[in-house]
C-alpha cells in the first residue's frame, strides 16, 4: 500500500496559475508552505486519479509581497496590530477591518480596483507586528533584525513622518489619505463604540498619532486547499470514474484536508487542521490493514453522556467495514 500525505500547492506559483486561474489573474501570490508544492496532486492526476474543488484556495489578504523572492511572486502573512486601518488605492477606508478572513476581507480586497490594499499603521504599533513566515521567528519569539529589515527595504511598504508625504510616497493624493485619517481618529476621541462608516468595533483600537507611520501592501495570498484528491472513507484514493485505484491511500491537505472537499468553499481554522489529521490516522490505519497489519479504522459511537460533567458513560465498537459491506 501507497499513503500519500505530500500537502496542498499553495507554495507553487504554477499550480496555483494552472488550478485556480481565477485568483490568479487577480494576483494573488502563494504563500503556502516550503514543501506545498502540489507534487501528489500531479502524481495521481497522472495516473487517472480524481480531483474534486480543485479551484477553491483559501485566500488571505493580510499579506504583503516578499521583497526577497526573485520572481515576485510570493508573498508573506502580517498579524497583530490590532489598530490598523486599511485603505484602497485611492487612500480611503472601504472595509470593517475587524474582518479580516478569507470569507470576508479577501472578496473587500479583491473588489478594489486595482485588487490591493494598504495597512495603515503608526509608529506605536509597529512593536505588535508578526511576520507569519520562515526566517522571521525563532520558536514564538520575533526575530526583529529580519523585522525591521523588511520595514525597511520593502519597495511594498512605505514610511514617513507625516501622512501627506506617506500618502505621496504611495502614489495617493494626500487631502484624500489626511482626510481618512482625521475621521477614523474623530471617532476615536469621540469615544464611539463602533465606526459609523463600516460598524467596526473601536474598543481596541487607538488614534493614528505617533510618527512614524506606514503604508504595508496587501495582497491576496493563497494559503490552504479546500479541494485536492477525491477518496472514500477509508481514504483510497479513487479515479475519474470514482473507483478504488488499487493499493493507493491519501490525507490531510492533499485531499482538501478530507476526502476531497470536506470544508467546501470556506472553513474555521479547526475545520482545516481536525479533519487533516483525522483523515490521516484514518489512511494510515486502513493502508496498513491492506498490508496485512491490523482491523483498518475502528471508530466508537457514543452511546450516552454523564449529565451533568459531560463524559461518556458507554462506548460501542463499530465495525470496521465500509458501508453496504458484510464484517470481514
Amino acid at each position: 500500500a501507497v499513503l500519500l500525505t505530500t500537502g496542498g500547492f499553495c507554495g507553487s506559483p504554477a499550480m496555483i496559475r494552472d488550478y485556480a486561474p481565477r485568483l490568479w489573474r487577480r494576483g494573488t501570490k502563494a504563500g503556502g508552505g516550503p514543501g506545498a508544492l502540489g507534487f501528489g496532486h500531479r502524481v495521481v492526476e497522472g495516473i487517472g486519479g480524481l480531483l474534486v474543488n480543485i479551484e477553491e484556495v483559501w485566500t488571505y489578504v493580510y499579506a504583503t509581497p516578499d521583497y526577497e523572492d526573485p520572481e515576485g511572486q510570493r508573498a508573506l502573512v502580517l498579524r497583530g496590530m490590532p489598530g490598523q486601518i486599511w485603505v484602497s488605492p485611492q487612500g480611503r477606508r472601504f472595509h470593517d477591518e475587524s474582518h479580516s478572513g478569507g470569507a470576508s476581507g479577501t472578496p473587500a480586497v479583491l473588489g478594489l480596483d486595482p485588487p490591493h490594499a494598504w495597512a495603515l499603521v503608526d509608529g506605536s504599533m509597529i512593536p505588535e507586528i508578526e511576520v507569519s513566515a520562515p526566517g522571521y521567528r525563532k520558536g514564538r519569539e520575533n526575530l526583529w533584525e529580519r523585522v525591521h529589515a523588511l520595514l525597511e527595504r520593502s519597495p511594498h511598504i512605505h514610511c514617513a513622518g507625516s501622512i501627506e508625504e506617506l500618502a505621496r510616497r504611495a502614489g495617493m493624493a494626500p487631502q484624500v489619505l489626511v482626510e481618512t485619517v482625521a475621521r477614523w481618529n474623530g471617532y476615536l476621541t469621540q469615544g464611539l463604540g463602533r465606526d459609523p462608516e463600516f460598524g467596526r468595533p473601536l474598543q481596541k483600537c487607538r488614534p493614528l498619532v505617533t510618527p512614524p507611520f506606514y503604508l504595508i501592501k496587501y495582497v491576496p495570498m493563497a494559503r490552504k486547499n479546500f479541494g485536492g484528491v477525491r477518496t472514500n472513507l477509508r481514504c483510497q484514493v479513487l479515479d475519474r470514474e470514482e473507483r478504488v485505484i488499487p493499493g493507493l491511500f491519501a490525507a490531510g491537505e492533499l485531499c482538501g484536508q478530507a476526502g476531497g472537499r470536506i470544508n467546501g468553499r470556506a472553513g474555521l481554522e479547526g475545520t482545516m487542521l481536525g479533519p487533516s489529521v483525522f483523515s490521516g490516522r484514518v489512511a494510515g490505519a486502513w493502508a496498513a490493514h491492506e498490508a496485512g497489519c491490523g482491523p483498518g479504522f475502528v471508530g466508537r459511537s457514543l452511546q450516552s453522556l454523564d449529565a451533568s460533567t459531560g463524559a461518556p458513560l458507554q462506548y460501542e465498537e463499530q465495525s470496521s467495514s465500509a458501508p453496504g459491506e458484510q464484517p470481514e
